[in-house]
């Protein structure tokens, strides 16, 4: 029994250092891009996506965190922050 407890310790020291290298060479590694662009919709396509009425939207607006920005006098909406 006290062997089968070496060896898995064994392994697992050996897991903790290839873990330890994987890491101390992550900082090398470029950063990859994010896997969807970032979506902004304006109010129509916001209400399209959710089906909701304008009533509705306006509410959800001031009570939800949505990432939004300004471009010219339309406002824009992030999607992954609407759904």
């Amino acid at each position: 029994m006290k062997a089968i407890l070496l060896r898995i310790e064994k392994l697992l020291i050996a897991v903790l250092e290839e873990m330890g290298s994987m890491h101390s060479s992550a900082g090398t590694r470029q950063k990859l891009a994010p896997a969807v662009p970032d979506v902004w919709l304006n109010k129509d396509a916001v209400i399209d996506l959710l089906c909701i009425t304008e009533s509705t939207f306006y509410r959800r607006m001031a009570e939800c965190n949505w990432v939004r920005k300004k471009n010219g006098r339309e406002w824009y909406y992030l999607k992954s922050s609407v759904i």
